[in-house]
């Protein structure tokens, strides 16, 4: 039993003297947030539709109109972290991407509320010239480029993350994959008075994205909180949206946009992920140490 301690002794005073157990510093890490619920400063946007109509005699003539929707849901990213190896906080994001999708099949987590407008376009001329338009049912997905349902999300590159928790959302004047899009897959927008048309979104490539305008968004990364060989981080996302999509002519040989609907807001959504972390060497050592001191003591007896 003596050599057992003396033994035990010596790995004691070997772990005192190891460095820090190493965890890869840096990591992927996949996890999906929860839109926070809407008010007046996020999850809220402003709608607006402007439309033009075109008369042989009076030329093109322009009417618009606005609208509020609401947005809740959930969306899927991925994380480029980098984790300090003794604390395991996330030191820095060095990129993000967003994942189509719900991860399950489903092309929509995100759920929009209705909107409406009416244009007038009518003149002194032409008293009674009106559209409405109005959406049904309007599901979507934030996405990193134009990213397919099943698409292996290894392909698609993380949008760069500075030191302050900053991504821009359009990095460039051409369309590049990692650029982000709102992007619309279910649900309909229709039109009624000078034409009538309703565009399925499931169907129609005319309508299923929203083209994102310049910004950057902004991610941070909480304090772990760890509990045995697991360390959980709380993760807050920001997305400004400033986006712009056309409305077609429904004619079948004017296949010109009449105008554009635009939305402008704050996305602002937060969740969580884990991750397997190793128990620091402080840990080990007092483990030892209980074990050493329950031998001792056992030899006493």
């Amino acid at each position: 039993m003596r050599y057992l301690a003396v033994a035990m002794a010596i790995v004691l005073v070997e772990a005192l003297s190891c460095p820090a157990m190493v965890v890869n510093p840096s990591e992927i890490v996949q996890f999906q947030a929860a839109l926070a619920p809407a008010t007046s400063s996020q999850n809220t946007f402003d709608v607006v539709c402007e439309l033009a109509i075109y008369d042989p005699f009076l030329g093109s003539r322009t009417a618009s109109d606005s609208d509020v929707t609401t947005v809740s849901g959930t969306s899927r990213f991925q994380l480029d972290c980098t984790f300090d190896e003794d604390t395991h906080a996330a030191t820095s994001v060095n990129g993000i991407k967003f994942l189509y999708g719900d991860g399950a099949g489903g092309e929509g987590p995100l759920e929009f509320d209705d909107v409406s407008f009416t244009l007038d376009h009518s003149t002194s001329y032409d008293p009674v010239v009106t559209l409405d338009v109005w959406s049904t049912g309007l599901r979507g997905s934030n996405s990193t480029g134009r990213q397919e349902n099943d698409q292996d999300p290894n392909l698609i590159p993380f949008v760069p993350v500075n030191g302050s928790g900053q991504f821009l959302l359009d990095t460039s004047t051409t369309p590049k994959r990692s650029d982000f899009l709102l992007y619309l897959s279910e649900g309909s927008l229709s039109m009624s008075g000078l034409f009538e048309c309703t565009w399925s979104l499931e169907d129609s490539e005319l309508w299923n994205y929203f083209e994102p305008m310049p910004g950057s968004g902004t991610v941070s990364v909480g304090t772990p909180s760890v509990a045995g060989r697991v360390a959980t981080y709380d993760v807050d996302v920001s997305i400004p949206i400033n986006s712009t999509f056309c409305v077609w002519n429904p004619g079948v040989f004017a296949p010109d946009p009449l105008g554009y609907i635009a939305a402008t807001g704050t996305m602002v959504m937060s969740g969580q992920f884990t991750r397997e972390v190793v128990p620091e060497p402080s840990t080990v050592v007092l483990l030892l140490g209980l074990l050493v001191a329950g031998l001792a003591a056992w030899r006493r007896r």
